[in-house]
């Protein structure tokens, strides 16, 4: 099985830029970011069984490897300035249509 031990949730990734986001902006980065992973990898992202980040009990909430942290990144900050459509034409990769 391949080591995951540094993959990160997109909560995680907020968390090393310094950035708070609400459950609404998580969604829409998680649907975003989740779509360009189908995109390259045509496959659903991993998804273990982890403690949720606000209240009691566990979710499956998609990692992703250091490799897509970029991808990631780029759309936490656009969701969190507002800017959630900035990438419709520039970067279709973040913004892929979710399946």
């Amino acid at each position: 099985m391949e080591e995951r031990s540094d993959w990160k949730t997109i909560n995680a990734r907020a968390d090393d830029l310094g950035i708070d986001l609400s459950k609404r902006e998580a969604w829409s980065v998680g649907e975003r970011v989740a779509a360009a992973w189908y995109k390259q990898h045509r496959e659903e992202p991993y998804k273990p069984l982890v403690k949720k980040r606000r209240g009691a009990g566990t979710h499956h909430i998609a990692m992703y490897p250091p490799e897509f942290f970029d991808i990631i990144d780029d759309a936490i900050r656009a969701e969190h300035a507002g800017n959630g459509q900035m990438f419709l034409f520039g970067q279709p990769e973040v913004n892929a249509p979710v399946r």
